[in-house]
């Protein structure tokens, strides 16, 4: 109901432009269609707006949401437990909201650039460079996902080399590929930073987060092996964690040459 209002609301806007210059009907079927065009246009843009400031209103919300609940947690306060998980249910829902409002305004960049109908060779509206960006944008998140959720930084190059086709001059995108690319691969002198007595979420702030398919639990042992890899084909150091306390794991061993690398034929 919402997409059909908003089609016909162009049309009406498009039809009061050209009637208040007195070119409906005038003969000049061309320039109608080209002040119709930019009146859907400017209302395009005015959609990417409104849901831009919408989602950086609910983006603000969640960064105060988690400074509290993390400063409550840190600093012992006297936040019940209860208050601490409706925090957190809260945080959970409004992640939801951000993750959907993002794909909206990424659903509407994209259209806004299609409809722009660019020829190669000229120049680049400003509105529409603006839609790339915020495309881009789009497209940085959801690889950082894909990095810090299952830490896949193998599908979230492919996501940021994909956004380089269209925004080739993105500073920022090319900086998140170049840290991509390096943390990729387990380091000796990075590795080195992950301590005995070190808690999962301490070794995932110096080593980076691993990647879900290399997590190997020994249940019997009541062990969980972490296991980062140092390159193509050149095998993987490992973190072993053993579990000390209800959902407690602590770090008891670390192997820089846990995996030895594949022999080639």
């Amino acid at each position: 109901m919402d997409r059909k209002v908003r089609v016909w609301g162009k049309g009406l806007l498009a039809l009061a432009l050209v009637a208040s210059l007195g070119l409906v009907g005038c003969g000049d079927p061309e320039e109608a269609a080209r002040l119709a065009k930019e009146a859907a246009q400017a209302e395009a843009w005015s959609a990417i707006e409104t849901a831009q400031t919408a989602l950086n209103t609910q983006r603000q919300e969640l960064s105060d949401l988690q400074e509290k609940i993390a400063q409550a947690a840190a600093e012992g306060s006297e936040v019940t437990e209860e208050e601490l998980a409706g925090w957190k249910t809260q945080a959970t829902e409004l992640t939801t909201k951000v993750t959907n409002a993002s794909e909206e305004l990424n659903t509407l960049a994209i259209k806004f650039i299609n409809d722009a109908e660019l020829v190669q060779g000229e120049e680049i509206p400003e509105r529409v460079k603006a839609a790339i960006r915020i495309k881009t944008d789009g497209d940085m998140a959801i690889a950082r996902e894909y990095i810090d959720e299952g830490g896949d930084y193998g599908r979230a190059l492919d996501i940021y080399q994909a956004a380089l086709v269209t925004d080739p001059d993105n500073q920022k995108l090319k900086d998140a590929i170049a840290s991509a690319e390096e943390l990729r691969w387990m380091s000796k002198e990075r590795f080195d930073l992950a301590k005995k007595g070190m808690l999962k979420e301490e070794v995932k702030a110096v080593l980076g987060p691993v990647n879900s398919r290399r997590i190997q639990d020994y249940p019997d042992k009541k062990v969980t092996a972490w296991f980062y890899p140092k390159g193509p084909e050149q095998g993987a150091a490992a973190v072993y964690f053993q579990q000390k306390g209800e959902g407690e794991y602590k770090v008891y061993k670390v192997d820089f040459n846990a995996a030895k690398p594949k022999k080639t034929q």
